[in-house]
């Protein structure tokens, strides 16, 4: 067993490469094709389209040698990465059709299957002969190595446990109706859209199935009823991701049975702009989620019967300051000490009772009206205005590169890796999950700020203080618990 993976691994390692370099044309080999060979029950199915990020990285052929742009080779050098491998890897991943598929079995949850398209039949088994140290064997109509990879007319087969041929013709030959690309043609047709980096969607019944047959049926029995709370026949996950010039996008829906959004049944609530007054919103960090008091109570009880309604005396007075809670919760970040936390009440006094409670934990606590404020230090104060981005959304989250601190990393400027935001919010009546970077040339760049940051922590020109502080500046807390400051609403509290 020891000496079949040793054969393998560098293939196993070209596989990886290709799929974490993350065409869809109908010829052989697309991912519309590799679909059409893909059980409709899987339990999960992965799409990746590798040619957009090759071409970011500029990579080549150039007579036996394969090329990318510098910021790819300054890495390899600086990694000491096997040249001659790297080449071999590459003549590998350039004889397929730059197009992969991964997907679960339905009846062992252990066996994950990969499949492609290849180019050149002949080329492809000298390229993976050459990798794998081996050669093939001819077993009917297909060329098998070491009994995890098969080829025929083709395509190619890669499996985690050992291949049965029988099923590699089942699966060559699905009706419509156990097809993935056919029966879930609405799923992969956005599987399939043209600029896709990765696709990966979950069958939500199916994954509850396996997990029943591995004996986890109370397990599976809770989250049901979770997931009952949040949604309507909530079905099938699906998440997409695009790369381009200007940055990478990522967009997570819940389906149901009809594979159209599934129904939030949830009371959320939307990000009041005016509520976010208090923090930083000019920090490199920043967050926000609408917590509406009725919203708080749906999950307070959920958590009260999945204890059986025991509650000890502190779990209570938690309980009972959570579903005091009303409105838009938002924090800022701009160093280790350098945060901001609002929380609004529905009351004044329910304010002034979470802030004694949080005081007694010497915590730069403070009140004014109904908010309850959180302070790394104890003169901060909000600044700037709520992100676009933020409005109308459930939950926001951003990162702005070119405003991390020297406080976080020091010796570098990371302005060029742009800002990123996550949303979750309503979107044709179910939920939503929006992520986005925006950057100039992502791949490359990402590449480039790999080399600098390695290369700088080596030789010590760049440095991460956050890391190297082993206090938490105990001492600054003690100094400021007497502390009273007035905010830009008039002060009702502060300890």
């Amino acid at each position: 067993m020891t000496k079949r993976l040793t054969h393998v691994m560098p293939l196993l390692l070209a596989l990886l490469v290709a799929g974490l370099f993350p065409a869809c044309k109908k010829s052989a080999g697309s991912l519309e094709a590799l679909l059409n060979t893909v059980p409709a029950d899987a339990p999960y199915v992965m799409t990746v389209n590798a040619a957009p990020v090759l071409k970011q990285l500029e990579f080549k052929k150039d007579g036996d040698k394969y090329t990318f742009c510098k910021e790819v080779n300054d890495v390899v050098n600086l990694a000491g990465v096997d040249k001659k491998l790297l080449n071999q890897i590459c003549g590998f991943i350039d004889q397929t059709g730059k197009s992969y598929v991964m997907f679960g079995s339905n009846s062992d949850p252990d066996e994950v299957w990969f499949t492609f398209g290849v180019e050149d039949e002949q080329e492809f088994i000298k390229k993976v002969e050459e990798l794998s140290k081996t050669k093939f064997d001819k077993k009917g109509e297909y060329m098998v190595l070491d009994d995890h990879l098969a080829l025929r007319d083709g395509q190619v087969w890669a499996c985690s446990e050992k291949i049965d041929i029988e099923d590699i013709d089942a699966m060559r030959d699905l009706d419509s109706d156990k097809c993935f690309g056919k029966k879930n043609a609405e799923l992969a047709s956005r599987m399939c859209v043209d600029g896709n980096v990765c696709s990966m969607e979950w069958n939500i019944n199916e994954l509850l199935s396996i997990l029943r047959k591995d004996g986890a049926s109370e397990e599976v029995a809770v989250f049901q009823a979770a997931l009952g709370l949040v949604m309507d026949d909530a079905s099938y996950m699906l998440s997409t991701s695009m790369l381009t010039e200007d940055g990478m996008e990522c967009v997570t829906d819940i389906l149901n049975s009809n594979f159209e959004m599934a129904k939030c049944t949830l009371p959320l609530g939307k990000i009041e702009p005016a509520a976010m007054a208090k923090v930083n919103c000019n920090a490199p960090l920043l967050a926000a989620v609408s917590l509406p008091s009725e919203l708080v109570a749906k999950f307070t009880g959920l958590a009260r019967t999945l204890n059986g309604g025991q509650l000890g005396p502190q779990e209570e007075m938690l309980f009972k300051m959570l579903e005091s809670i009303d409105g838009t919760v938002s924090a800022s970040m701009a160093g280790p000490r350098d945060f901001i936390v609002s929380i609004p009440f529905k009351t004044e006094a329910d304010a002034v009772s979470a802030g004694k409670l949080m005081a007694a934990s010497q915590m730069n606590v403070s009140t004014a009206g109904n908010y309850m404020v959180l302070r790394g230090i104890p003169t901060l104060q909000g600044q700037g205005s709520c992100p676009d981005n933020f409005k109308n959304q459930f939950l926001a989250y951003s990162l702005n590169f070119a405003s991390v601190p020297e406080t976080i990393i020091s010796g570098v400027d990371l302005s060029k890796l742009g800002n990123g935001f996550v949303t979750l919010g309503e979107f044709d009546g179910g939920l939503r999950l929006h992520s986005k970077w925006e950057c100039r040339n992502p791949m490359r760049t990402l590449c480039s700020y790999i080399r600098i940051i390695a290369e700088g922590y080596i030789t010590g020109s760049i440095k991460f203080p956050f890391m190297e502080q082993s206090d938490f500046g105990a001492s600054d807390i003690e100094a400021v618990d007497e502390t009273c400051y007035v905010e830009e609403l008039d002060m009702v509290e502060s300890w």
